[in-house]
């Protein structure tokens, strides 16, 4: 399997989160090439992978008016998608792209914000908690019917809100991770098994 990572914004350096991938993927045939800090998206790109992973908000750092990939790059994505190839939205390559475009359609939803980060529990699918975290407890609409959601969070503070949610797209995959933001976090099973399923499903 070939995977392209796209990683790092503002807030996020890429170093954590592709060790991270590396840690989930230990003992898996993957290539991986990565992307970091990405200032524009050639559709090209997307030819020889399998596995698109977009852990980078969608604006470029400090300029909220624009966006690193335009319509024709999503769409492009969406194709790939609809073909067979798999997509990871991982935290913050869940935000800020298109309001109106397909990578929100494919995520089934769209970031909500988060409060300053505090403790919070992370749910399986059935409600039972398997963890706790003070990390970023990011708000995204609930997805479709047809998505399969995996695990929730929620706080004494905040509602419960999805966590994880896999959905089948055409012939391709796309799973969703909202957690997490802090480097140690990135480490934990949880999060670790999520990203592993990703590559491996």
């Amino acid at each position: 399997m070939k995977a392209l990572l796209i990683l790092g914004d503002y807030w996020h350096a890429p170093g954590a989160y592709e060790n991270a991938l590396g840690e989930a993927w230990q003992g898996l045939d993957i290539e991986t090439e990565t992307i970091c800090f990405p200032t524009r998206f050639d559709p090209a790109r997307l030819k020889d992978i399998d596995l698109l992973v977009l852990c980078a908000e969608g604006t470029l750092p400090k300029q909220r008016d624009r966006r690193w990939i335009d319509p024709a790059g999503e769409t492009a994505i969406q194709a790939f998608v609809e073909a067979g190839g798999r997509l990871l939205g991982w935290h913050s390559g869940l935000v800020a792209f298109h309001p109106e475009g397909p990578l929100h359609s494919l995520y089934g939803g769209y970031f909500r914000g988060h409060p300053p980060e505090h403790l919070f529990r992370i749910l399986d699918g059935d409600g039972r908690e398997v963890a706790s975290i003070d990390d970023e407890l990011y708000r995204y609409t609930v997805p479709p019917d047809d998505a399969i959601i995996t695990h929730w969070i929620e706080s004494d503070e905040h509602p419960r809100e999805p966590a994880a949610w896999t959905r089948r797209i055409g012939g391709g995959r796309v799973a969703c991770v909202t957690l997490a933001h802090n480097r140690p976090h990135l480490r934990m099973p949880v999060v670790q098994s999520l990203l592993r399923a990703a590559a491996e499903s």
